[in-house]
């Protein structure tokens, strides 16, 4: 949790050196705006690796990685115009249906991960508490 709130307050003091925002308001709604690209470009990633049929609602030109996501990539003016005139516009006229049916199969992605995860944990304590006893326990 400690990376995630040093690399949240970076973001916010580069932020706060950008003078085309005025307010917190701003920052949160951008930061959202990125942190929603970048977490939803992901799942798109993993959902093409595993399942074959998987198209993401987002065209590929629009996705994080191919205009956030290269150091050597597009910024300041370019970057804005490619924002205002491409990203948003082009975001608009992608049906809703399909985004929240993508969102959905996300979501489950999501959940079948974390449940995995608490198996995983689940199966480690116990081989833990097995393993301790057996060390502690004397053999006859």
């Amino acid at each position: 949790m400690a990376n995630i709130q040093g690399i949240l307050k970076s973001i916010r003091d580069i932020m706060w050196q950008d003078t085309g925002l005025n307010g917190d308001a701003q920052r949160i709604e951008q930061l959202g705006w990125m942190l929603f690209f970048k977490i939803f470009s992901d799942k798109d990633q993993e959902l093409e690796l595993l399942d074959d049929n998987y198209k993401s609602p987002i065209p590929t030109e629009l996705h994080w990685e191919n205009w956030a996501g290269d150091d050597e990539g597009i910024t300041g003016d370019e970057l804005l115009e490619f924002v205002d005139r491409k990203l948003f516009p082009t975001l608009r006229n992608i049906p809703v249906g399909e985004i929240v049916e993508k969102l959905e199969k996300l979501m489950a992605f999501c959940d079948e991960l974390e449940a995995n995860i608490r198996e995983s944990k689940r199966q480690a304590e116990t081989l833990l508490q097995v393993a301790i006893k057996e060390a502690l326990i004397p053999r006859e």
